[in-house]
C-alpha cells in the first residue's frame, strides 16, 4: 500500500531526507516593505539611544501618550530639531556618525535577513507521513551537502549576498543549528567575508566547509554544543573543492579545481585536483596530497554529481569521469584543446593518490565525432568482485580492477541524434 499526502509548499531548491524527517527548501526574497513598519521600533532601539538623555527622556514620553501616530512623529520631529539646533558642530558630527553607522549596521540586517532559505519539515512515523513544521534562515544552499541532520538537530550552512550603497557587493557564509522545531539555537555567521561555499560536508559533530574567492580556506567547525559552534581552524591553499568525501574520520577527500594568477594578477582556474586533507588536528589541518589533471578547461561530472565519485575504502579506490584538455593557449583566459574523456582509476590511502590506470571508450576524436553530450562519454563507474565497469550511453566496459585490462566490453542501443559538429 502507498500513503500519500500533499502539501502545498511553492517549490523546492534542495531535499534533505533523513530516517525520521524529510526536509525541503527553498530561497524566498522578502521586499523592502515587510520591514517598513518595524524600522519605526527600531528607531528608538538604535537611534533613540545616541541622543542626550534629556532628549530620550521627551521621546520615551511621547511615544507613551496616547496620541495619533501622526501627532507622535511630529512632536519627535520638534525635539529632534531642539536638540539639533543646541549642539555645537563637533557635538553634531559625532552624533551624525554614530546614527550613520548604527542605520548601516540596521540595514545591512535587513538586507541579509530578507534573502532567506525556508525549511518544511515532514516527519515520517510508522510509515505514517505528517507536516511538523517550518523554519527559516539567512542566506541560500549550495546543495544537498549543505543540510545535516545530528541527534535531533538540523545544521545548515548558506551564503549571504547582497548589495549595499556605501559597500557594494556584500558576501559571507553562515552556520546554523536548529532544534526539532526548527527554532534557530547556535549559530556561526559573517564566515570568510567576500567568499562563497563552493562546498560543504557535515559528519557527525563536526562540519568541514570549503569557500574561495582567490584561495580556498577549508574550514573546520565544531558543532558538539548546538547553542555554540565554533571554528576550530582552517586551511589555506589555492585552488578549490567542489565536493568533500570522508575517507575515514581524520582524512577527507575533495575534488574541484586547481588555480593561479595569471599575467594582469587575476585568478584563474586550472585543472581538476584531487586533493586529501588530514583533520586529526582540527586547529592545523593539512593537505597530505593533490592529484592535478589537465589544464584549463578540464572538467568531471563529479564536480556537479556526487554519484559520478565512485569510492571503496576497503579495496583502496577511488574512479572520477574526467573531461581532459591540454596544450593550453597562450592566452591566458582561452582554453586549450579536448584531447581525452574517460575515467581515471586511483589507488587512494591515507598517503595520498596513485594512478591506477585510465580507461576511455573512445581512443581518438575522428574527423565527425562531435564533443558535447558525446555517447562515448564515461558518466558511471562500478565494481562488481574484481572488475571495474565504466558506463557510457554507448558502452559497458569491464576492466580488470588491479591492473585496469580489459577484461570484456558491451555495445548499447543508441539512438544517434543530428548534432551540430564542434570541435
Amino acid at each position: 500500500d502507498i500513503n500519500a499526502k500533499s502539501f502545498l509548499m511553492g517549490y523546492s531548491d534542495n531535499l534533505y531526507v533523513s530516517e525520521n524527517n524529510i526536509y525541503i527548501t527553498y530561497r524566498k526574497n522578502l521586499p523592502y516593505r515587510y520591514y517598513q513598519q518595524e524600522q519605526k521600533e527600531e528607531f528608538y532601539k538604535i537611534v533613540v539611544p545616541l541622543l542626550p538623555s534629556d532628549a530620550q527622556n521627551k521621546i520615551n514620553a511621547i511615544k507613551e501618550n496616547n496620541v495619533s501616530l501622526y501627532e507622535k512623529w511630529d512632536r519627535i520631529s520638534s525635539v529632534l530639531e531642539e536638540t539639533y539646533n543646541r549642539m555645537g558642530e563637533k557635538e553634531k558630527r559625532d552624533l551624525f556618525n554614530r546614527i550613520g553607522e548604527a542605520v548601516e549596521e540596521y540595514e545591512e540586517k535587513i538586507l541579509q535577513e530578507r534573502d532567506q532559505t525556508i525549511i518544511q519539515k515532514i516527519k515520517i512515523n510508522k510509515g505514517e507521513i505528517t507536516y511538523d513544521g517550518r523554519g527559516k534562515v539567512p542566506g541560500m544552499l549550495l546543495n544537498q551537502f549543505s543540510m545535516d541532520e545530528h541527534d535531533g538537530y538540523f545544521r545548515v550552512a548558506t551564503t549571504s549576498q547582497f548589495w549595499m550603497r556605501n559597500k557594494g557587493s556584500i558576501q559571507f557564509n553562515n552556520v546554523y543549528v536548529m532544534d526539532s522545531d526548527l527554532k534557530i539555537t547556535g549559530s556561526i555567521e559573517k564566515i570568510a567575508s567576500d567568499e562563497q561555499i563552493y562546498s560543504t560536508r557535515f559528519i557527525g559533530e563536526r562540519l568541514y566547509m570549503v569557500t574561495f574567492k582567490q584561495i580556498d580556506p577549508l574550514f573546520v567547525i565544531d558543532l558538539s554544543d548546538p547553542a555554540n559552534p565554533e571554528i576550530l581552524g582552517k586551511l589555506k591553499i589555492p585552488g578549490f573543492s567542489d565536493y568533500l568525501h570522508p575517507y575515514d574520520k581524520n582524512h577527507i577527500i575533495g575534488i574541484g579545481k586547481e588555480t593561479g594568477t595569471n599575467r594582469w594578477g587575476d585568478v584563474s582556474i586550472k585543472g581538476v585536483k584531487l586533493a586529501l586533507f588530514n583533520v586529526s588536528d582540527v586547529e592545523k589541518p593539512e593537505q597530505v596530497d593533490k592529484y592535478e589533471i589537465g589544464e584549463a578547461g578540464t572538467d568531471s561530472e563529479a564536480l556537479r554529481d556526487h554519484k559520478a565519485f565512485l569510492f571503496d575504502k576497503n579495496k583502496n579506490l577511488l574512479v572520477i569521469p574526467i573531461r581532459e584538455v591540454k596544450e593550453e593557449n597562450r592566452y591566458d583566459r582561452n582554453l586549450g584543446q579536448r584531447v581525452w574523456q574517460g575515467a581515471y582509476v586511483f589507488n587512494v590511502t591515507t598517503n595520498g593518490f596513485k594512478l591506477r590506470g585510465t580507461v576511455t571508450h573512445v581512443d581518438y576524436y575522428e574527423e565527425e565525432y562531435y564533443y558535447w553530450n558525446s555517447p562515448y562519454a564515461v558518466r558511471r563507474a562500478l565494481y562488481m568482485d574484481d572488475v571495474l565497469y565504466t558506463i557510457s550511453a554507448r558502452k559497458i566496459l569491464m576492466n580488470d580492477l588491479e591492473d585496469i585490462s580489459m577484461v570484456n566490453s558491451i555495445d548499447l542501443p543508441f539512438e544517434e541524434y543530428n548534432y551540430q559538429k564542434y570541435r
